[in-house]
């Protein structure tokens, strides 16, 4: 019987084999922590106070233990705001801040890890303990750990449990007392404040949102900017130092100001002496507390009729346009305008008339926005005007206007003198609320426009659309489209749209000064081409309109203005290579060198280039006019351009004129 043996050199291969394993293991070349970690996913981190997040706050009570024996409380009250107590001496309201942040930290607070058993915990540091309804939930903090991760905590109310926690925790137990007392001298904001009330005075806000003066005299209707800046101002004094209330006999204090906020909520602040301590400023009691001092012009009074303080709503109407609900004459007729679906109508009688809503707009918001101050003479009965505005909120305002619309008074307050007159029209009927637009069309459908010259001298423009790009038709350019401003070109079509009539006049016999014809995409119910004819006094007229309608000076401006850019020179100064300049019988001629400088190369002088590039880049056209200019050319320009194009110009001393050309440029006047 044979027996199998293994050869010499598997037996070789087997041990090198059980070697490697070994050495795998066991690898004594390996550094320090290039093993694989293990880490376990299981945490112990939990919440302190799991259901603290289920109980209110302004119902809840907490008290800090501190390691000196002091006892923080902070109670909360009937009114809402907390009170602090030190020990059982109150200190006044705590700051609705650091209440609201203890408790979101308390919310949040977290164990780091469990405590082996018979660890030794050390001195007790403070002690946290909250009340709210049924339950009471106490913290107890020790020492730090020895590793620097956090302190040992005690959960009391769960059989002594011991963890290790946040040292923040801590922070909270050994914050000075003061720190949790409010230092604002009211602790709310000036939005939530809806009535003030001094000894002869009150003011409050109505439910429009508008300050009124409601005791005393004279009954203002209030800025809210301004009365809110004060407000704040007033809000946020800071109360230091602070004082003993017992330091401070009761009869010392006078009566200064309740503030009563949204919720009917009354905070009661009355004034004493000079502060010890800085003769600047007044000591105040705010309630139940310590007093404290603020700046002594806080409590001066308001001085609501001053006009250099602004308190007089500076707006004869301050209710925005969208919360106007109707407009009714009250005097000398009766006559009401209310909205209806998303217009507006005129019911005078038993007549109900539809009116234009944008004209409604710019009538109201001419009314509006006309700027007032306190003064002017008492308003006669004999044609007066009164108005009653209505607004959403069930609170509107009345107005009584003189006949000359000069004056005006608020609620029966005193006269107010307009800094510029209202509208003419304050008895408003249907006409005042027609269509006064002159023609209908918006920059998106014009596809060509031409202005005609007139009695001005106007050069003849033309523009169209071609493929989605404005090409210049005349006057003729060497630039061609690149002469074209289309900034420009769209406001003149937007101000052809946007002209309405401020008044309508008798159409006028003169020639125009220039007439602006307009091309849009041709429909089945509306004319493929528009003409306004613009007259000298700001008069405009479509033709075979019976009559012209007066513009208002920014409309008739615009539609006074031209296509081309305005600053032709600096345009084709920043494309030449070359400039050759005649002056009589000087010449002297330039080359672009980098970096926008120019070398002279021949004639003239620095001095002179200098002046004369400066001189034509400040150059600007106030308009073009057709035929000759007026007078000779002082100076000729020879430019050859970067894309090789050559522009031969005249200069003359108030136009500019391309060689050859039956236009020109006319100077701006500087």
């Amino acid at each position: 019987m044979m027996r199998w043996r293994p050869a010499k050199v598997t037996l070789a291969l087997a041990g090198l084999a059980a070697g490697s394993v070994v050495l795998l293991h066991a690898d004594p070349w390996a550094e320090d922590g290039r093993g694989i970690q293990l880490v376990s996913t299981q945490s112990v981190a939990r919440r302190l106070f799991p259901n603290l997040g289920e109980r209110e706050l302004a119902q809840a009570s907490v008290e800090i233990a501190r390691a000196d024996g002091a006892t923080i409380r902070l109670l909360p009250t009937p009114e809402g705001p907390h009170q602090l107590f030190v020990g059982e001496a109150l200190l006044g309201s705590a700051d609705p801040e650091a209440i609201e942040g203890l408790w979101g930290s308390l919310r949040m607070a977290t164990t780091l890890r469990a405590v082996s058993p018979g660890t030794r915990l050390g001195a007790i540091r403070g002690t946290i303990e909250i009340v709210s309804g049924d339950e009471r939930l106490i913290l107890r903090l020790a020492d730090p750990t020895s590793d620097g991760a956090g302190i040992f905590g005690v959960l009391v109310h769960e059989q002594e449990t011991p963890w290790v926690v946040e040292a923040e925790l801590l922070a909270i137990v050994e914050q000075e007392p003061e720190a949790w007392l409010a230092q604002r001298l009211v602790p709310i904001e000036p939005s939530q404040a809806v009535a003030l009330r001094w000894p002869d005075r009150a003011i409050s806000r109505g439910a429009d949102g508008l300050w009124r003066v409601s005791v005393g005299e004279p009954r203002l209707l209030l800025a809210t900017a301004t009365v809110e800046t004060r407000l704040d101002r007033l809000f946020a004094a800071r109360l230091a130092p602070l004082i003993a209330r017992e330091a401070l006999r009761e009869e010392e204090l006078a009566e200064w100001l309740t503030i009563e906020d949204a919720d009917g909520r009354e905070r009661r602040l009355r004034v004493g002496g000079e502060c010890p301590e800085d003769n600047g400023r007044r000591i105040v009691d705010r309630g139940p507390g310590m007093l404290g001092c603020v700046d002594a012009a806080l409590i001066e009074p308001w001085p609501l009729s001053d006009p250099n303080f602004g308190f007089v709503e500076p707006l004869l109407i301050p209710h925005p346009y969208s919360k106007v609900t109707a407009i009714e004459v009250l005097s000398p007729e009766s006559r009401r305008l209310r909205r209806f679906g998303g217009g507006w109508v005129i019911e005078a009688g038993t007549r109900t008339d539809e009116v234009v809503e944008a004209e409604v707009y710019r009538w109201f918001d001419a009314l509006a926005s006309t700027p007032v101050e306190l003064g002017g003479e008492a308003i006669a009965s004999a044609g007066a005007v009164e108005l009653a505005i209505e607004t959403d909120s069930g609170q509107g305002l009345k107005l009584r206007c003189s006949g000359d619309r000069t004056t005006c008074s608020r609620d029966e307050g005193p006269p107010l003198r307009l800094l510029r007159p209202a509208p003419r029209e304050l008895v408003f009927r249907e006409e005042t609320f027609a269509e006064r637009r002159l023609m209908a069309i918006d920059v998106g459908e014009a596809r060509a426009l031409e202005i005609l010259p007139g009695v001005d001298g106007a050069a003849r423009q033309g523009v169209r659309l071609d493929l989605g790009v404005w090409r210049l038709d005349a006057p003729s350019h060497p630039d061609g489209g690149g002469a074209l401003d289309e900034l420009r070109l769209e406001g003149l079509i937007a101000a052809l749209g946007s002209a309405r009539a401020e008044e309508w006049v008798a159409a006028p016999s003169s020639p125009p000064l220039r007439t602006l014809r307009v091309e849009r995409a041709p429909t089945r119910d509306r004319p493929r081409e528009l003409a306004l004819a613009l007259h000298a006094e700001c008069l405009a007229h479509v033709p075979g309109q019976g009559r012209a309608a007066r513009l208002s000076r920014e409309t008739c401006e615009a539609l006074s203005s031209d296509l081309l850019y305005d600053d032709p020179l600096r345009h084709w100064l920043g494309r030449a290579r070359t400039i050759v300049v005649t002056r009589g019988d000087e010449r002297w001629s330039l080359r672009a060198g980098g970096g926008g400088a120019w070398i002279r190369e021949a004639g003239g002088d620095d001095e002179a280039v200098a002046a004369a590039l400066a001189a034509w880049e400040a150059w600007r056209s106030a308009g073009i006019r057709g035929g000759e200019p007026p007078g000779a050319s002082s100076e000729r320009l020879e430019l050859r351009l970067v894309d090789g194009l050559r522009v031969n110009l005249e200069i003359g001393p108030t136009w500019l004129r391309i060689a050859g050309s039956d236009w020109y440029y006319v100077a701006r006047a500087e």
